[in-house]
């Protein structure tokens, strides 16, 4: 899996589940509301998030997906 800036994994933050850098908000959370197309709720519900951290999800989905 190529390297995500904004991405994550370490056992002393939610044992391990991937999250967005410096929160702990999982990556699956954002994951499941761009998979709803709700992603516009993802700025107002996470007002910290940034586009380029939801982007770096969008492509962790994928290479999730694709391997």
């Amino acid at each position: 899996m190529n390297k995500l800036s904004h991405i994550t994994v370490s056992k002393k933050i939610l044992g391990g589940v991937p999250t967005i850098r410096g929160t702990r908000v999982p990556v699956d959370t954002i994951a499941s509301f761009i998979l709803h197309k709700k992603t516009s709720e993802i700025y107002k519900e996470f007002p910290g998030i940034t586009r380029a951290q939801v982007g770096d999800v969008r492509k962790f989905m994928i290479q999730r997906a694709t391997s």
